[in-house]
């Protein structure tokens, strides 16, 4: 018996959205790692067909940065925003 087109675009559209949102929560756990100062052994959140090679990238006003997390394997890829904290003095400290 053929499912009618809207069940089956209803339930791709439902698979979708649960591959992404797993997808999703794998790239926060990384990016968590990655900012308690984890570098090494950090599998793609996407096929995790290879470990994320990781580099910090400085904003020029020195306010912070970002952290660029990529796949060499799949170029999967995401960023993190770092914001520096005020030390002694102002001056700026980089939290890691």
């Amino acid at each position: 018996m053929a499912q009618d087109p809207m069940e089956v675009g209803e339930m791709q559209e439902q698979e979708v959205r649960e591959v992404s949102d797993t997808s999703r929560s794998r790239w926060l756990d990384a990016a968590k790692r990655v900012l308690a100062g984890e570098r090494d052994n950090l599998l793609c959140p996407e096929h995790g067909d290879d470990n994320l090679l990781v580099q910090w990238i400085p904003f020029e006003s020195e306010t912070g940065g970002e952290y660029w997390l990529h796949c060499p394997c799949c170029g999967a890829q995401n960023f993190i925003l770092k914001r520096m904290n005020e030390g002694e003095n102002g001056a700026l400290v980089k939290d890691v």
